[in-house]
């Protein structure tokens, strides 16, 4: 749980900090004092908060194996999400915070699915001949996709099952999503020892 010190409302920051070899969730105040922690210590490679700042969802594991769990900031409690026995990561938040997606990889297989916080049936949302990871779920209910490498960025319609290529190419990218005005990101190549930034925007959501 949260210490007496702070709480997740007047907290500004949230992150994985390192314990024993392991991470831990930690929060930290605007002028840089540790507030408290949250759960338990363990392998957690990725984190994403709910859109309410309320829940966490984590990776935990890796290699192999991992599954998805759920932690409330408030209470400290843990709750998994996924039981399967393949490896799954990069869990992504709907904007209701009704579920969350997740990478999946099962026996050479890769695939994004997802699943009801709190209860139901894991959905499987499309099938990939690589391993792609859900990257932000839009407003409009789609997904941001980026392949293994950052090479690839696709969004994924629900109920279309395939994915719609925004870039793709040799080049490595940094990349920033706008949910209100669309996708925005960077692109950057070596040309005679000189690095030069390309620019793109590809509509993906209507604005409010």
């Amino acid at each position: 749980m949260l210490s007496d010190e702070g709480s997740c409302h007047d907290a500004s920051v949230c992150y994985l900090a390192g314990v024993n070899g392991g991470s831990r969730i930690t929060w930290y105040g605007r002028e840089g004092k540790r507030l408290g922690s949250v759960g338990e210590p363990g392998i957690y490679p990725n984190m994403t908060m709910s859109p309410d700042g309320q829940r966490a969802a984590l990776q935990s594991g890796s290699g192999i194996a991992a599954d998805i769990w759920v932690v409330k900031l408030t209470s400290g409690v843990q709750s998994r999400l996924t039981f399967g026995t393949y490896l799954a990561t990069d869990p992504t938040w709907s904007a209701d915070g009704r579920h969350v997606a997740y990478s999946v990889f099962d026996s050479g297989k890769a695939s994004i699915r997802r699943k009801p916080v709190g209860g139901g049936s894991e959905e499987t949302l499309v099938k990939s001949n690589e391993r792609i990871f859900p990257q932000d779920w839009l407003l409009d209910g789609s997904l941001i996709c980026l392949n293994q490498g950052g090479r690839y960025i696709a969004r994924l319609s629900l109920g279309e099952k395939k994915l719609q290529a925004l870039h793709e190419g040799s080049s490595h990218f940094t990349w920033l999503v706008n949910i209100r005005s669309g996708y925005r990101f960077g692109s950057t190549s070596a040309l005679s020892g000189i690095n030069r930034l390309g620019l793109r925007q590809n509509p993906v959501c209507d604005s409010h």
